[in-house]
């Protein structure tokens, strides 16, 4: 019986690796999808999406985290109603809530990217006050140029982060 030789081996490895990758992926961008759907009926509802990006990152690292979070973008932006209240669409994407889905990438970056280097809790819930942080800016300042219709950064922040950051911290 012939045996496999080394570079076989590794071949078989590698394949199984990037398959197991693709379903953490898969798994990520599907809780992503979930925790998108999920939603508090509170003034103003909110959905625990941050949640699903910060809980994904912090558990899947940076590159599968990002990966996944793009994933799930990609999905909406074909249609798929995979964001907050069932939306999907390149019209949620450019809407008044885009620049915080596109903040949730580098929120997901940043706290995966804190997970590769450490399983210590106060570095990751710093990376994750972070990650939260970056994903308001990016979503205030989204609605500011796109959506303000003149209305000073302060009044943006009072619309578009005052009423979250309670239940996001």
């Amino acid at each position: 019986m012939k045996s496999r030789s080394n570079t076989e081996k590794r071949s078989q490895r590698a394949g199984v690796g990037r398959a197991r990758d693709t379903a953490t992926v898969a798994i990520g961008a599907a809780v992503l999808v979930i925790c998108s759907w999920i939603a508090i009926p509170i003034t103003p509802p909110i959905s625990l999406q941050i949640f699903g990006i910060l809980a994904c990152a912090g558990i899947l690292g940076f590159r599968r985290s990002v990966v996944a979070c793009a994933v799930w973008v990609a999905l909406g932006a074909l249609g798929l109603p995979v964001f907050a209240g069932f939306g999907g669409s390149v019209g949620v994407l450019l809407g008044p809530s885009g620049g915080y889905i596109f903040g949730f990438v580098i929120a997901s970056a940043i706290v995966g990217a804190t997970s590769d280097r450490t399983e210590r809790t106060l570095p990751l819930a710093l990376a994750m006050t972070a990650g939260v942080a970056v994903s308001y800016l990016c979503g205030a300042l989204w609605y500011f140029f796109a959506y303000s219709g003149g209305e000073g950064f302060a009044a943006v922040l009072g619309v578009c982060v005052a009423p979250f950051i309670v239940w996001d911290l």
